[in-house]
């Protein structure tokens, strides 16, 4: 779903502002739709609990077609691994000899956490797995 504007945030253009007297400083303006805002769902229907327990941090190097949008393969891994998975960043895009022509290496740290429990090795490594696997058969992707 597109984004909903709640307002508008800017500067007052400094001849305009020099027009009303204005010299010394910047002026800036803000301008809140309260209507849109008061409708706006709120932060506890949007947002998670913060869990009390450690998250596990995984990096994963996936080999794709250049073609192949980095999106649809954080959309895949996001997919796979879960409601225990928190978050996927890509930090790494690598194209180089030590990947084939015509394909590029992208790199994605996978947090996952549990909201009550300390999750183990096996079930950060089978999480880890489901969300290859799920950038396997979305986008072509092969592990690193």
């Amino acid at each position: 779903a597109p984004p909903v504007v709640l307002g508008t945030v800017g500067e007052v253009a400094p001849d305009v502002a020099t027009h009303f007297g204005v010299t010394a400083r910047r002026i800036g303006w803000l301008e809140v739709d309260l209507g849109r805002l008061a409708a706006a769902p709120r932060r506890d229907a949007v947002a998670r609990a913060v869990s009390r327990y450690p998250s596990a941090d995984v990096d994963v190097a996936l080999v794709v077609a250049e073609d192949v949008p980095a999106e649809r393969v954080e959309g895949a891994l996001a997919a796979g691994g879960g409601d225990l998975l928190e978050s996927v960043a890509l930090f790494d895009v690598y194209r180089g000899p030590a990947v084939p022509a015509g394909t590029r290496s992208l790199a994605f740290r996978l947090r996952f956490v549990a909201p009550d429990r300390t999750l183990t090795d096996e079930e950060v490594g089978r999480l880890r797995q489901a969300s290859i696997d799920a950038a396997a058969g979305a986008a072509g992707a092969r592990l690193r």
